[in-house]
């Protein structure tokens, strides 16, 4: 058996979401708070996948502020993947996401990106309005080869189980041969009851 480990890291602006994203996650409840992360949290939890079973996604929660932005570069340092998150109704927040788009193309080109608007649940509520229009999220999404775009909202829990199985299943099918040859290895093994740990680091 293959234990699949991926490392997977959120970034984004100070009051994104980020921390409501994994706490809706883990433990399917909303806190809304205004405390904001310092460095970086960690937490993990296993995903069902048909394919291999139980995959364990290990997250990394970082603090959105600028100060803390060379601590957070530890953090997304070989990540199998990454959640850029944006407040949907902020527009400063959407530019700050650009940015860590572009520092992780830079640093961490085999990362695979997947943008998240967060706060879904302004719009419908409260009639806010939408900070960046389909046409230019769709854009910038092809210049910059996103994975998938996802509108969440932390509150009812819209998108936001979708979003970390969806991640979980694209790292199966992009890796899928790897683990084929690494169970083959475990099978041929003289230890028979040996379990093969598939890291990200």
């Amino acid at each position: 058996m293959i234990n699949i480990k991926v490392k997977t890291v959120l970034l984004g602006n100070s009051k994104v979401g980020k921390t409501s994203l994994v706490r809706r996650f883990i433990e399917n409840k909303f806190i809304d708070s205004d405390v904001s992360t310092i460095g970086g949290a960690f937490v993990s939890k296993e995903v069902f996948s048909s394919s291999y079973g139980e995959v364990s996604l290990c997250i990394w929660d970082t603090a959105g502020e600028e100060k803390y932005e060379s601590v957070t570069r530890a953090f997304y340092r070989n990540a199998n993947a990454a959640i850029v998150c944006y407040d949907v109704t902020c527009a400063k927040s959407w530019s700050r996401a650009k940015g860590w788009v572009s520092k992780l193309r830079q640093f961490e080109e085999k990362c695979v990106i997947y943008l998240c608007a967060t706060k879904l649940d302004l719009i419908k509520e409260m009639s806010a309005s939408k900070a960046v229009s389909e046409d230019v999220l769709s854009a910038y999404i092809s210049s910059v080869n996103i994975k998938q775009h996802f509108e969440t909202s932390s509150k009812s829990g819209e998108n936001v189980d979708i979003m970390f199985k969806t991640i979980a299943n694209d790292y199966i099918q992009l890796n899928k041969e790897n683990f084929a040859e690494y169970e083959n290895l475990c099978l041929t093994s003289n230890d028979s009851e040996k379990t093969c740990c598939f890291k990200f680091f």
